[in-house]
């Protein structure tokens, strides 16, 4: 039998899945849009049922529980332009980490609070303008990873660099810097777990680091025959991702 599949373009839907006999069925509920929005997108949840998401040109964080309401508006700025924010991923205490973007084609990885709305107690976590950054994950602890590019303008993109915070704290290129496979490779952050374990990808490869470690050849997940990526990790380090087989230009 086949997953159920549903698309509504102008709606977020919540699921909550409970077991009926042998069949696996869904309540849904229509979050609906924030006052004066048409249309609403959900990005990321977290284990208490908070959503964060975009509502025309607000980011919002509500509730699995109820329809968004004005009080869940987090930020309202132009739809993906100078000053817009868009949500990355949410924590269980609501922190939630996303861009903003500051000019055409760069933009800052912010650090929301779990009780604010983006305000002055958001945090920057790279205050001074490196060009691009990339926002990957977040963990409970409050750690941030991600991606700082130099130069973006070329693939594979040598000068990109991955990187893991501490907890609530703005990137410290002097510690937080993840390595590279090679000396002068490249290396891209996606997730972290509540260990500090950081997965993504460094000269084609997918990696998996130590607990709050950096990127050594210990962290070599290897590739499906050609080149590999990991893109999320749970608290037992277990590891998901794709790659391409040798001489196939499909992913898996």
């Amino acid at each position: 039998m086949h997953p159920p599949k549903l698309f509504v373009p102008a709606a977020i839907l919540a699921f909550a899945p409970a077991l009926l006999g042998q069949q696996l069925a869904y309540t849904i509920l229509n979050l609906g849009t924030l006052p004066g929005e048409s249309d609403s997108r959900a990005y990321c949840i977290n284990n208490n049922g908070q959503v964060a998401g975009v509502s025309g040109n607000a980011a919002f964080r509500g509730s699995t529980s109820r329809p968004l309401t004005s009080a869940d508006s987090i930020w309202d700025g132009p739809d993906y332009e100078p000053g817009s924010f868009g949500p990355r991923a949410m924590n269980d205490s609501g922190q939630i980490l996303g861009t903003l973007a500051y000019s055409v084609g760069a933009q800052w990885v912010v650090l929301v609070q779990g009780d604010r709305g983006l305000d002055a107690s958001s945090v920057s976590i790279v205050p001074a303008a490196s060009g691009f950054e990339m926002a990957g994950g977040l963990n409970n602890a409050g750690q941030v990873v991600g991606t700082l590019y130099r130069d973006r303008d070329h693939w594979p993109p040598q000068s990109a660099r991955a990187f893991r915070t501490a907890p609530n704290a703005q990137v410290n290129e002097a510690t937080d810097d993840l390595g590279a496979f090679s000396d002068d490779g490249y290396s891209l952050a996606f997730g972290i777990n509540s260990s500090g374990q950081v997965v993504g990808r460094s000269d084609g490869r997918a990696f998996r680091t130590a607990p709050n470690g950096s990127i050594t050849a210990a962290s070599d997940l290897g590739t499906l025959g050609s080149s590999a990526c990991a893109l999320a990790i749970n608290d037992s380090g277990v590891t998901v991702g794709y790659g391409y087989l040798a001489g196939s230009s499909t992913q898996h």
